[in-house]
């Protein structure tokens, strides 16, 4: 008898041994319906850390705002012939003999024949005036070398008499923003048949400062007279030095533009419908961070079980598990009674 009490008592612990430990199978209210709550204690860490990536390495994310804040002008130059409306105010632009169009380099672009002395102009344009803070954006091109009307001097490009200026020289290669009797000379991005994004602004009491495309601006210590006076885009009646080109684009704010928001309208090819959309919901110019994967590690949680209920545990053991146990056990009993080893050896043999 002591025999069949051992025999019981080691295959007890062999299978206690051997089974894998006991999982919670789940907590019961007699309907076989989860009532409590499995948390992990351990720790999970990622297997990366994200970091996001810049689309264009270098570049400053643009960050969310209003572009329209402070606009008061922005003609897109879709109109082919007449004048050229203004999208936000009524500085609508008169056309001096026929400024016809071509394609830009968003939409249309008004285009400017030299031999026709042509313009787009306002009289008495006090909205665009300078003798404060102000941005004035324009988007233009020359056409080849040989269709520029003096090539010794400069091509009217924007013109506000007595107050600000904007040519370009192609015979020297140089950008001039002329503000009262102080020029600002810009040297390079030739606009002949190449789009530019042309920026002048004034910070008023400060600086004036011009910008092509995404250079580094050139500044003088000097301010717009402001005052009254007609607004002249593509030439300057009488003058001679007309604008022969396209101008695509044209803008004029009542701030100063950051930086950001300058290397924006350069990338974007700037047009109204862009200026007037973006807001604060922008994304700024990053790639998502690359996702993260974690490790649990098991075998450590906790259980949170209400007082009312009841938890059920299974071990968690296969059929062939129990089925390997279950003989081992029965050859220790056997062993264990007095003939086992007996008859295991006469088997071996």
């Amino acid at each position: 008898m002591k025999a069949y009490r051992l025999a019981f008592i080691i295959s007890f612990v062999v299978l206690t041994a051997y089974s894998k430990p006991l999982q919670v199978a789940q907590a019961q209210d007699g309907r076989d319906t989860p009532v409590g709550t499995l948390t992990p204690t351990n720790t999970l860490t990622p297997s990366i850390t994200p970091t996001p990536v810049p689309t264009h390495p270098g570049e400053t994310p643009t960050p969310a705002g209003s572009l329209d804040d402070d606009l008061v002008s922005c003609w897109d130059m879709e109109e082919d012939g007449g004048p050229r409306y203004d999208a936000i105010t009524n500085s609508h632009l008169t056309e001096y003999n026929t400024v016809s169009r071509l394609v830009g380099q968003s939409g249309y672009a008004a285009n400017f024949i030299v031999g026709n002395n042509e313009n787009l102009n306002l009289i008495n344009s006090a909205d665009l005036a300078g003798g404060r803070d102000f941005t004035l954006v324009m988007v233009a091109k020359l056409n080849s070398y040989g269709d520029l009307d003096s090539p010794t001097g400069g091509q009217i490009l924007v013109r506000r008499y007595g107050d600000y200026q904007i040519t370009y020289a192609a015979d020297t290669g140089t950008w001039t923003g002329l503000i009262g009797a102080t020029n600002i000379t810009y040297g390079g991005h030739s606009p002949d048949d190449v789009w530019r994004t042309v920026f002048l602004w004034n910070d008023y009491g400060s600086q004036t400062c011009m910008q092509i495309d995404d250079s580094t601006p050139t500044c003088q210590s000097v301010d717009t007279a402001g005052g009254t006076a007609t607004f002249y885009m593509g030439g300057y009646d009488g003058d001679g030095s007309n604008w022969g080109g396209q101008v695509d684009t044209g803008a004029f704010w009542t701030r100063l533009l950051t930086a950001d928001e300058r290397e924006s309208l350069y990338l974007a090819a700037m047009s109204c419908p862009y200026v007037l959309s973006f807001n604060a919901t922008a994304t700024p110019d990053f790639t998502p961070a690359p996702s993260a994967t974690v490790t649990p590690v098991p075998g450590a949680y906790s259980f949170e079980l209400p007082s009312s209920k009841t938890l059920t545990v299974r071990p968690d053991i296969s059929f062939g598990d129990i089925s390997v146990v279950a003989a081992v056990s029965i050859l220790l009993l056997v062993i264990i009674i007095g003939g086992g080893t007996g008859l295991i050896r006469r088997w071996l043999a």
